[in-house]
């Protein structure tokens, strides 16, 4: 009843960090609803079969609800291990065919890496993938947002808290920062870096113990995604590309 409540709570009260796209892209998103206790933890790329696994069996064992963003090439790779996260009832987003920073590429190639992703995935997964599509490295632009729209993506989806695993061996730090998450956080972790499963244990008992709930990122935020906070795009170069756009916030009720 309580995990039920809290789902009640998002559902009238949907407000999510959203950058400011072009008409018919693809919306940004970042973080969902600060009413209610509850967190999205995922896991991108899926570059080891093994981290997957102990990742995933960590998961199962705790009860924890989660969402993966492989790219189709890892999942191509390893079949066995992402038709055993599909069964265990994990939802699989569209982190592109082979993880290539999209922003500067030819439009032809983004299309090519965002649509090409079902065709790929979905066999292995033994069904369809969720529809929300993570761009690596977090990089975006309007026109990779307008070519997402075209491969039927309303939402490109972001995070707020970076557990920065990717590039730390120092598992507590990456601890520290996974578990840095408030009201309607979505935490970006990787299955890949041995780190991540070594700390995943701590992360959840540490969001338990603040009394949050864990949730998938379909979950958080449905399909009902509404405009908040709007920020830069990121065109691949780690700075600002163009004006800031105009900060808005907005709660349904």
């Amino acid at each position: 009843m309580k995990r039920r409540a809290w789902f009640t709570v998002l559902g009238v009260a949907l407000s999510v960090s959203l950058t400011a796209t072009p008409v018919g892209a693809a919306a940004i998103i970042r973080h969902a609803s600060r009413a209610a206790p509850v967190v999205a933890l995922t896991f991108d790329d899926g570059w080891s079969p093994v981290v997957v696994r102990q990742i995933l069996a960590i998961l199962v064992e705790n009860g924890v609800p989660a969402t993966f963003f492989p790219y189709a090439s890892a999942m191509r790779r390893s079949p066995s291990v992402w038709a055993a996260v599909a069964a265990a009832g994990y939802p699989v987003g569209n982190h592109t065919v082979s993880h290539r920073s999209l922003p500067r590429l030819p439009s032809a190639v983004i299309r090519h890496e965002i649509c090409g992703f079902r065709a790929m995935a979905d066999p292995v997964l033994g069904g369809p993938s969720i529809d929300w599509f993570r761009p690596p490295y977090g990089h975006w632009s309007p026109r990779v947002a307008a070519i997402a729209a075209e491969c039927g993506y309303r939402h490109v989806l972001l995070w707020d808290v970076d557990a920065h695993d990717w590039g730390s061996t120092r598992a507590m730090t990456v601890a520290v920062r996974a578990s840095a998450g408030e009201n309607g956080s979505i935490v970006l972790m990787h299955a890949g870096p041995a780190s991540t499963p070594s700390v995943l244990q701590h992360i959840i008992d540490g969001y338990r113990a603040r009394g949050f709930e864990f949730v998938t990122v379909p979950q958080l935020l449905g399909s009902g995604a509404d405009p908040s906070i709007a920020e830069h795009h990121d065109d691949g170069d780690g700075e600002p590309d163009g004006a800031l756009i105009a900060e808005r916030c907005r709660e349904e009720r």
